[in-house]
């Protein structure tokens, strides 16, 4: 017989206190960033499914029924691009802090966003070639205007 054990009191969204993103560990925060930007996909009709292993550079597949749509999706905690996820069609996701309670998630191709960065100067060439990419907490006005001009806000993320 399969016994669960449960907390002494019920779980009640109205008296539990909600986490502080910035107070997880790291992996929690990895956690916790999969579940807010599957329930954002969810409301594009995709649902994800979650790889264990970072196959090929991957985190999770998501998969629209309707459209029959998959994409390979790598997650990140800030804005990134690196020659290692180059030519494998993977979609880059990511949050931008608004304010302490809401961030703004993004998904964009990866080499659409290489090509831009390089041909529009926001990277040189020397730093592609000497750092194989480029990581930023807070990305550039003109990185920010890019995706969204080309539809790559995912959604709004709130308390």
């Amino acid at each position: 017989m399969l016994h669960i054990m449960t907390a002494s009191k019920p779980f009640r969204a109205t008296s539990a206190p909600k986490v502080k993103y910035n107070e997880l560990k790291a992996k929690h925060q990895e956690n916790y960033n999969f579940a807010k930007v599957s329930a954002l996909l969810a409301n594009f009709g995709f649902y994800t499914l979650r790889l264990t292993d970072d196959w090929q550079g991957i985190d999770f597949i998501a998969h629209n029924a309707r459209s029959n749509q998959t994409l390979f999706v790598q997650l990140k905690g800030r804005f990134e691009f690196n020659e290692k996820y180059k030519g494998k069609e993977i979609y880059m996701c990511f949050p931008n802090e608004i304010n302490d309670a809401q961030r703004m998630w993004y998904l964009f191709p990866h080499d659409e966003m290489m090509a831009f960065m390089e041909a529009s100067g926001g990277i040189g060439a020397d730093a592609l070639k000497n750092n194989k990419g480029q990581s930023r907490k807070r990305p550039s006005k003109k990185i920010f205007f890019y995706l969204k001009e080309n539809g790559y806000e995912l959604g709004l993320e709130g308390a």
